[in-house]
């Protein structure tokens, strides 16, 4: 039987319960207590264990989507003692078999998200493997100890600083997508354009390639360590040697990863959780043995003098172009904190009605940053003081943690002190491809939705697992793109020595992502968010059901208006110094030439930003149908004459996370006589280009109510 819902379950028809609340209603396991009558039952409706079973389909039953709605029973189903649902009882003739529940037929549902699994899925993406290598990186490209450390101290202040802007617009429309809600709701025009750039990114860079290979080098290290002949401390483990044999492991283990969360999404909420838990530890017994074994022990056997204390003024040559070198040590140690706008991808998921989401995504988000900072902090400080300098910078190839570790724990077993550090690293590496595969998934999924790029059908389709209530299981289609562009990119790129390959492939992303961070905070800077609230909301039809786009919100945390400057100010600086140098040319540390120039990285990334603009004026230009779905109204009969009251009433309610851009695009085969039928084609185009449609179609609601 297909997993696919359009396959699993046909069109069906009838009344249905809300499969949304957006009131004060709790998004827990259905319950007789949660289930309420819809507003409008042809576009709400629940799935139950009778849903599944064919029913004669009806017309009109498809959501805007693309997805089947599923009738609900006329009666509210009760539940069973396996947790399932009972299908109200079939009458009009039908047989009582079909009135048998088997609980194996009911799909399992996806639990909603605690603040505790935002914090994890945050914690997750910034803690990979980066901070167990990146520290020596970051000290040998800016030659001294201070100045190294004052970049993460930076970093964590750029880390708090793009998570409140993201809490501002996750706050204001708490939707799976992340950014691209974000921007096509501060941006709206020109229409899509700003949409359809981010998604041909985020399709074609957004990727788990690092963490990937990461854990394919690190496994190698925990099953085939060979020490180095040399005085203790020195050990550099061999792993695997075997290039395609790496490739192998990276791409078994993004596949295995997204075969989890394609069929059992709660036990991949689980292992996510597990796993931030773990490297968190982790970080912090690095500290604390470095703390109270490596210094005591170094101070001990030194007498009294510490070989990282005396070095702090100490200076290293970085290469020829200095300036440069820094950027990309500020480039680095923002990918490691990059991560902070993880959970907001799956705002929808979490728990309780709009108030609680957003005291979720608060909650989670502030302590998954205050963790990562204080553990990337600690680490680096405790590591400057263990460590000289010298020994740090010729460690800069995934060894300078097994050197901690060595000093720090006071091993006598270089082996296992190696494989227990390859198993923490491992594991970290697996952590990050957990969560952000359960995200990325989603996003892809809200892209494909939106038909912005190729192949959008087989991108935005779900299963029957992990069905959540707005009808849609795991995103199975943003899965599987998710994991071929990873195997993809893995078997593509030359494995060049030190991995300046994938390293090339992790500054595109962060590159992009620099971009991104820079236009949401131009969207603070000038309270996009607040002034496209108000013109969004539609008045009674919101307010009645208590939705999220009201006339109430407003700023979560940059209340003040200096806040906001302050902090978007602060973004878009650090991206304008990372956008203008980081093309210029430049060397290795070693003062050897690097076989892809850094001029690659913004071109690439540019080249990619412009595909996608192409791409979504082809759409605009094109398409057959486009209009914006949102709540529309109808005069009332016989009540006109009612002085002070508009005789309108609903007459399709649209819930504010389903209001988008819906379009027909033709097929290239019908394209010429599409356009041929049109009178004012380049009049049209210039229409809908500069059409801000959610805003005109909400005026519209306001004035009719």
């Amino acid at each position: 039987m297909s997993t696919e819902l359009s396959s699993l379950r046909p069109p069906l028809g009838g009344t249905g319960y809300s499969s949304r609340h957006s009131g004060t209603e709790s998004d827990d396991a259905i319950t007789q207590n949660n289930l309420r009558p819809s507003v409008n039952s042809r576009e709400h409706s629940v799935t139950t264990a009778s849903s599944i079973a064919p029913v004669p389909s009806q017309e009109g039953t498809q959501s805007h989507y693309g997805f089947p709605r599923v009738a609900a029973p006329t009666e509210p189903p009760t539940l069973a003692p396996h947790g399932g649902v009972i299908p109200a009882p079939v009458t009009n003739g039908q047989s009582a078999s079909n009135r048998v529940f088997n609980p194996l037929n009911v799909p399992k549902r996806q639990r909603p998200l605690e603040w505790y699994d935002i914090a994890a899925l945050i914690i997750n993406k910034q803690i990979g493997t980066g901070i167990f290598v990146l520290p020596a990186i970051v000290l040998s490209l800016v030659g001294n100890k201070p100045a190294a450390l004052m970049l993460w101290v930076l970093g964590s202040f750029y880390s708090y600083a793009s998570l409140f802007v993201y809490l501002e617009f996750g706050t204001a429309w708490p939707f799976n997508g992340g950014e691209l809600v974000y921007i096509s709701k501060a941006f709206p025009r020109p229409s899509l354009i700003p949409s359809s750039a981010f998604s041909w990114f985020f399709i074609c860079i957004s990727s788990s390639v690092g963490n990937a290979i990461s854990f394919s080098r690190y496994i190698g290290f925990l099953f085939a360590p060979s020490p180095k002949e040399g005085s203790k401390g020195a050990f550099a483990p061999r792993g695997i040697q075997n290039e395609w044999l790496i490739k192998l492991v990276a791409c078994s283990v993004t596949i295995f990863v997204c075969a989890v969360h394609y069929r059992l999404v709660n036990i991949g909420i689980v292992a996510n959780n597990l796993l931030a838990f773990v490297k968190v530890l982790a970080l912090f017994l690095f500290f604390t043995a470095g703390l109270f074994g490596g210094l005591i022990h170094t101070s001990a056997e030194y007498g009294k003098t510490i070989p990282g204390a005396h070095d702090w003024l100490a200076h290293r040559e970085t290469g020829t172009r200095p300036a440069f070198n820094i950027a990309l040590a500020i480039l680095l140690v923002l990918y490691s904190y990059q991560g902070w706008e993880n959970a907001n991808y799956v705002t929808e998921e979490i728990r309780g009605d709009v108030e609680s989401k957003r005291w979720h995504l608060k909650v989670g988000g502030i302590v998954a940053v205050t963790v990562v900072s204080a553990c990337y902090i600690l680490i680096n400080l405790i590591l400057f003081f263990v460590l000289d300098i010298d020994t740090i910078i010729n460690n800069t190839n995934f060894t300078i943690m097994f050197n901690l570790a060595f000093r720090s724990f006071n091993s006598k077993n270089e082996i296992a002190t190696a494989r227990g550090v390859a198993a923490v690293v491992m594991f970290s590496a697996l952590g990050n491809l957990v969560g952000v595969i359960y995200t990325n998934g989603r996003v892809k999924r809200e892209i494909g939705l939106r038909k912005l790029v190729p192949f959008s059908s087989y991108i935005s389709r779900s299963t029957e697992f992990g069905i959540l209530r707005d009808e849609r299981g795991t995103p199975s289609g943003g899965l599987v793109i998710h994991a071929l562009v990873t195997c993809a990119i893995v078997l593509s790129v030359p494995y060049l020595p030190g991995l300046e390959g994938y390293s090339f492939i992790i500054n595109l992303y962060t590159y992009g992502q620099v971009i991104v961070n820079a236009v949401l905070a131009v969207g603070i800077f000038f309270d996009l968010p607040l002034r496209y609230m108000g013109q969004y909301q539609t008045a009674r039809a919101d307010t009645q059901r208590g939705a999220i786009t009201d006339a109430e919100w407003n700023f979560q945390f940059l209340k003040w208006k200096w806040s906001r400057l302050v902090c978007s100010s602060f973004v878009i600086a650090a991206a304008i110094y990372i956008l203008v140098i980081t093309p210029l040319p430049s060397s290795n540390t070693d003062g050897t030439s690097r076989k892809i120039l850094s001029q690659w990285i913004p071109t690439v990334v540019l080249t990619v930003f412009a595909i996608g603009i192409v791409s979504g004026l082809y759409v605009v230009w094109t398409a057959s149908s486009m209009t914006f779905r949102n709540t529309t109204v109808r005069p009332a009969q016989g009540r006109q004459g009612q002085a002070g009251y508009k005789a309108a009433e609903i007459a399709d309610y649209v819930e504010p996370k389903d209001r988008v851009w819906v379009l027909e695009i033709p097929k290239v085969k019908e394209l010429y006589s599409s356009l041929s039928q049109r009178s004012n084609t380049w009049e049209v185009f210039k229409q809908r280009l500069w059409d801000s449609g959610e805003a005109r179609t909400a005026r519209a609601v306001r004035e009719g109510l």
